[in-house]
């Protein structure tokens, strides 16, 4: 080990960016030596830089750079260090006027930053000498952190989230914590990989598999197992991600499986008109893609509810499940899959506003007054349906671009306790985002399984989570569409029977009123009445009395 001190000023403040540029004055004074940077500690006025005599390679070197790189100032400095980045450098200074550029090894500008960073997540960020923090590198990475309190007030457990604060750092880290030693201690391994591609076929039954409804598998993991959705453990699922993240390949995967084992399908789609499930149309129950059809769809659904409810009732059994075969197959109660897409627009409100600013009878304003109507409904179906049909064999599949608890609602939010989140190459969802999709418990551990599977290039990556379960990355199945339809004639799924609409029982015929006549026999006394008294009631005499 060598200890080299180097003196600082007393406006010096450290912090990231200055300990750079201390390991940068060493490799400048110290260019001859193979040197790697161990730690750096504040010593009153100087801060001592500790290196270790088996370094890998000179502290720095000279970068060549194009000509047009020196005239595009910071942004030409980006574009060198991306290129130094995929080198294992850094780029360390950058001097368009006298044109000149050095690299550092990227482990050494990363160690330089290691304590002060680890003194912030561990809330000590000015008080870094309560912090330590040792290094082992490997050729070409860092191979193991271990930051260590030096005193009990030092809580460790914030630590697990250092790394994700150093963009430099890319590698994949397991970490483990000692709470009675003080200590975490990151630890490399190899970073997963997907398959760019999964083909939709393997992830369907050779056949019809009514025995296997529960299981709807939607990608493949890091070791090639399939991973999906287990409806026992989450009956209703929460499908969310953005434009281009490949949400509707994972609705195809989802709703193609269910099929293949034995449910029947409905489809709500008015936002997009059905456009992207036009395939899945011949094995659809029902097909909603206006706002009136998704209205009285969800009605024939929630109808169908109680209609499987009596079953129920009148066999005396408590799940859909439960029946003998015989019943189910007299009543036709089999698994139902109800894909309602961008639930969001279809639970969104025109803006009352602008209905209120419309004169009275216009019929502008009588459509958004109905368009209100028909979402209000809409949404309390699907919130009953999430409530209410899980037990009777009726699942959702709710999916949406964001979803905004304010928009969905809390209930509803909460009976949707499968999750799945769809991300765009290289654009893994925030911290936040993720929060609206997953529990609190579950949030780290999407952040970490996204951020290590994302390759930035290939399309359908996505998380998966049921309540109280762990997270699990995947890339999901895919066919296109064309052959979606292929796949499930050639597995035998049956084309679809109309979902039975109620109906309401005949009136009987209204009885003709009935004219009850009271009589009564009464007394008068004995009078003679003329036809001139008769006029006065208006009553004339008859013709031939003239």
């Amino acid at each position: 080990m060598t200890a080299i001190r180097v003196a600082v000023p007393a406006s010096y403040v450290d912090g990231p960016d200055a300990r750079a540029q201390l390991v940068w004055q060493v490799g400048r004074v110290h260019k001859d030596l193979d040197l790697q940077v161990v730690d750096l500690v504040r010593d009153g006025d100087a801060v001592v830089v500790v290196l270790d005599d088996e370094g890998q390679g000179p502290v720095t070197v000279p970068v060549p750079v194009a000509d047009d790189v020196w005239g595009q100032g910071a942004a030409g400095a980006r574009r060198l260090d991306e290129h130094l980045q995929r080198l294992g450098l850094t780029l360390a200074t950058f001097d368009p006027v006298g044109r000149t550029a050095t690299a550092v090894r990227a482990e050494l500008y990363e160690v330089a930053s290691l304590r002060p960073a680890a003194a912030r997540a561990l809330s000590c960020a000015g008080e870094p000498w309560r912090v330590d923090v040792r290094t082992r590198f490997v050729p070409g990475r860092l191979d193991q952190v271990t930051v260590t309190a030096r005193d009990a007030g030092v809580d460790v457990s914030r630590a697990p989230g250092l790394l994700a604060d150093l963009p430099a750092y890319r590698g994949v880290y397991d970490v483990t914590e000692s709470r009675f030693a003080r200590t975490v201690t990151f630890a490399w391994r190899p970073r997963p990989e997907l398959p760019e591609t999964v083909a939709l076929e393997g992830l369907l039954p050779e056949r019809l598999a009514p025995d296997g409804w529960h299981s709807l598998p939607l990608g493949v993991d890091p070791d090639g197992e399939t991973v999906g959705i287990d409806l026992l453990g989450g009956p209703h699922t929460l499908v969310v991600g953005p434009t281009g993240s490949g949400k509707t390949v994972a609705l195809v995967t989802l709703v193609a499986g269910a099929l293949a084992r034995g449910h029947e399908l409905v489809v709500v789609d008015p936002t997009k008109g059905g456009l992207d499930f036009l395939a899945l149309r011949p094995w659809c129950s029902a097909w909603a893609d206006t706002l009136e059809g998704a209205r009285d769809t969800l009605k024939a659904v929630y109808a169908e509810v109680g209609r499987r409810k009596a079953v129920l009732q009148q066999a005396g059994e408590v799940k859909w499940s439960d029946l003998p075969p015989s019943v189910r197959e007299a009543e036709r109660i089999r698994p139902l899959t109800v894909l309602v897409d961008e639930a969001s627009s279809l639970f969104i409100a025109p803006d009352t506003k602008v209905t209120n600013a419309l004169p009275k009878d216009s019929p502008e304003k009588e459509e958004l007054v109905e368009q209100a109507a028909a979402k209000a409904l809409i949404k309390l179906l699907v919130g009953k349906l999430a409530r209410e049909a899980r037990f009777v064999g009726i699942h959702l599949q709710v999916a949406t671009q964001r979803p905004d608890a304010d928009i969905l609602g809390g209930e509803l939010r909460s009976n949707l306790t499968s999750a799945v989140q769809l991300t765009k190459p290289g654009a893994v969802p925030s911290t936040a985002a993720l929060g609206m999709v997953f529990s609190a418990e579950q949030v780290p551990e999407a952040v970490r399984v996204l951020g290590e599977l994302d390759d930035g290039a290939s399309r359908g990556l996505a998380a998966v989570a049921a309540e109280g379960g762990t997270v699990q990355g995947l890339r999901v199945g895919y066919a296109p569409m064309r052959e979606v339809a292929e796949l499930l004639e050639a597995r035998g799924v049956p084309h679809a029977v109309p979902l039975p609409v109620p109906t309401a029982p005949e009136p009987e015929p209204a009885a003709p009123p009935v004219l009850v006549v009271h009589t009564e026999e009464v007394q008068t006394p004995d009078a003679e009445l003329g036809w001139d008294d008769l006029a006065e009631l208006g009553i004339g005499p008859p013709p031939d009395a003239a």
